[in-house]
């Protein structure tokens, strides 16, 4: 693999500075939940909530995004088809969201500070069958709360970019295995394009092509799928293919579509901005690479997928609780214990209890 050449691979096969890419993500997640997200919880409300180094919104996200094209197309490369290749990714995501989604739950009773409510079993079906209960999905779990009486409510709020994947890797997958990398890179970038012309109108978008997109339904489809995030895919994907061939005119198109998705953002550009630079130079510049292979970083990068399954929720209901036990504690130091505790809950996770679901799963396959 090209891209192994430029970067260290770890012993388990992971790219080491992509982890560290990841641990910087999970860093910008934590720091936006932990002191901007919920103004009305925290005990010192909106104190930083105007600071841009931690209010970045789904900025971190984003830079999941980008990861994400990166590595899909790496993965796709190695696959024998679309069968292959989603089994692939179920055997990725499906075991951490189960034991996570378990975890949540199971703690729920003690949280009752949790932003987004209490949670019962019955409410882990839409994150474990990675259906998701957003836009196109929801009529399921009310059809099936109408059957049970149960009124379903999101395990966490967070998980909506693992939907967002998953519908992102089952087009994608198919695009790749029926026309080729192009066409499905191409394919993402006009749903992207529709998506950015369905949801800006007035702000220079003519209103006759919102118009016409809307009639024929793409704005539907680009609702759906989320599509204002397809950018990153794309770029992370055309990312990947310069770091295989290195061919300049690959990097300046992964760095325009990059920098033209940062954009799509109005509400975090700077964020965006910096976050997909860094992902870039972390590409081409040795330093920066050897920075974000750095230990620290590696460690989150390994533990982010679980960390951010169960962080937000359970790290927010535990710093109201240390507010209320510890009013002295100064306000920007109260997170800390909280993050403490969920980085470790997520470590015993991907360290046990992942790896041990997965070797059980596919015993029993």
């Amino acid at each position: 693999m090209a891209a192994g050449k430029a970067a260290a691979v770890t012993s388990q096969g992971r790219i080491s500075h992509l982890d560290g890419l990841r641990g910087v993500a999970i860093a910008v997640v934590l720091l936006y939940h932990a002191y901007a997200r919920w103004p009305d919880l925290y005990p010192y409300h909106d104190r930083f909530a105007a600071n841009p180094l931690v209010n970045t919104v789904i900025a971190g996200v984003n830079l999941f995004f980008i990861i994400s094209g990166f590595v899909i197309l790496m993965t796709l490369h190695k696959c024998r088809g679309f069968g292959d290749f989603m089994g692939r990714r179920w055997l990725r995501l499906f075991p951490a969201m189960l034991v996570c989604a378990l975890l949540i739950v199971a703690t729920a009773g003690w949280l009752p500070e949790r932003p987004q409510g209490s949670v019962g079993f019955l409410d882990i079906l839409p994150g474990v069958t990675l259906i998701g209960d957003g836009y196109g999905t929801q009529w399921l779990w009310h059809a099936l709360g109408a059957a049970t009486g149960h009124a379903f409510r999101p395990v966490d709020g967070a998980f909506w970019s693992l939907y967002v994947e998953v519908k992102f890797y089952i087009l994608f997958g198919l695009l790749y295995f029926a026309a080729g990398e192009w066409v499905a890179i191409a394919t993402i970038l006009g749903l992207f394009a529709v998506a950015r012309l369905t949801g800006v109108t007035g702000n220079g978008v003519p209103i006759a092509a919102h118009g016409l997109l809307s009639t024929i339904g793409l704005d539907c489809v680009a609702v759906f799928l989320n599509a204002r995030s397809y950018g990153y895919f794309a770029a992370g994907a055309l990312f990947y293919l310069y770091d295989s061939k290195r061919h300049p005119a690959l990097f300046v198109a992964a760095v325009i579509v990059g920098l033209l998705a940062s954009l799509a953002f109005a509400e975090t550009r700077l964020a965006n901005l910096t976050l997909t630079m860094l992902f870039t130079l972390g590409l081409v510049v040795p330093a920066v690479r050897a920075v974000l292979a750095s230990r620290p970083l590696v460690f989150l990068g390994f533990v982010s997928y679980p960390l951010y399954l169960i962080h937000q929720n359970m790290m927010v209901a535990l710093i109201v609780k240390l507010g209320r036990a510890a009013p002295a504690v100064p306000a920007i130091l109260l997170p800390a214990l909280p993050i403490a505790a969920v980085i470790s809950l997520a470590w015993i996770v991907a360290r046990y209890l992942e790896p041990a679901t997965r070797r059980l799963i596919r015993g029993r396959s």
